[in-house]
């Protein structure tokens, strides 16, 4: 009967739309630049979520933005051991974190790029933190040294955490384009 045929191939369609759709997730997460055994754990979600931080990492860099900060970036380097080098969108997501992020922290690269730096910090610091992160403020001063903040653990509960900030600026417009943290556990 026609309804029946005509259901079939609605579902057969749909099927081989969900099989090309997977096929092209999975070609998009073996080009992300990590681990093959990581990429391939990974789910749809996960895959678009670091997929977007790497394009907004790859359009700072193509625009010449990160050679602005990179000489602030070089002294913080030898303090960084203490800590991890963030790198933040206008917006507070984070879209590069450095890989000693997971043995201080606990949370993996993987876990935290792409989600908002607020998801990770307790409820009670965030007005402080977004005021002390904000590109106006951050511009205004050039850096910006936040107070004492508690940032999530894996362990549970959570670690005292401060940031060093400095805004990344589009090197033709002068806009904040992203923000470079150095953040240092207490």
């Amino acid at each position: 009967s026609t309804p029946e045929l005509r259901k079939e191939r609605s579902r057969d369609a749909a099927r081989c739309r969900r099989s090309r759709e997977t096929e092209v997730f999975y070609q998009l997460a073996h080009t992300l630049p990590f681990a093959r055994g990581v990429s391939a754990h990974l789910d749809k979600a996960s895959i678009m979520r670091l997929t977007i931080s790497y394009l907004r990492v790859h359009r700072l860099l193509a625009a010449g933005t990160w050679a602005a900060a990179a000489e602030e970036v070089d002294v913080c380097y030898a303090r960084a051991l203490s800590g991890f080098l963030m790198v933040l969108s206008d917006g507070g997501d984070m879209i590069f974190l450095s890989e000693n992020v997971s043995r201080l922290l606990g949370l993996g690269q993987l876990e935290l790029i792409g989600h908002s730096v607020f998801d990770f910090v307790h409820p009670c610091d965030h007005e402080e933190l977004h005021d002390a992160l904000s590109p106006r403020h951050v511009l205004s001063k050039g850096q910006a040294v936040t107070s004492h903040y508690r940032f999530l653990a894996k362990r549970g509960g959570f670690l005292w955490a401060q940031t060093q900030a400095t805004v990344i600026a589009n090197s033709r417009s002068a806009q904040p384009e992203g923000i470079v943290c150095l953040h240092f556990v207490l």
